[in-house]
């Protein structure tokens, strides 16, 4: 039996997983822990903050990004009309050992690969 933050999802967002990864075992899905944002309606911006920190080969959760909503949107905005992928605005970014380094990269390769498996 795992206990993990899986456990408490709802039972929607389980079947979903369920569905979407049905070679990924329950045990093996971990919520990483990242900066989280500053009110209730914003947190697409974030999720693409995210989205790009990984795509430009970073790790999110060592990353304590920009409070200011409108600078975040702005910065958004500049990446769609430039058409260049570039990091968001941070705060600072907290020190990562070369462990948690190693280990961010083998849970990205493991989430490709399962994801390759499924489509």
């Amino acid at each position: 039996m795992c206990n993990n933050t899986y456990d408490s999802l709802a039972a929607k967002e389980k079947n979903y997983i369920r569905l979407r990864y049905p070679t990924v075992r329950q045990c093996n899905i971990i919520f990483e822990k990242v900066d989280v944002q500053p009110d209730a309606i914003s947190c697409g911006i974030y999720a693409a903050a995210f989205a790009t920190t990984v795509a430009l080969g970073d790790n999110p959760c060592n990353i304590k990004y920009s409070k200011n909503v409108k600078c975040m949107r702005q910065h958004f905005m500049t990446v769609i009309e430039g058409n260049e992928l570039l990091p968001f605005p941070i705060r600072n970014k907290k020190p990562e050992t070369p462990i948690q380094m190693i280990l961010f990269l083998i849970r990205m390769r493991y989430i490709c690969f399962a994801t390759t498996l499924v489509i």
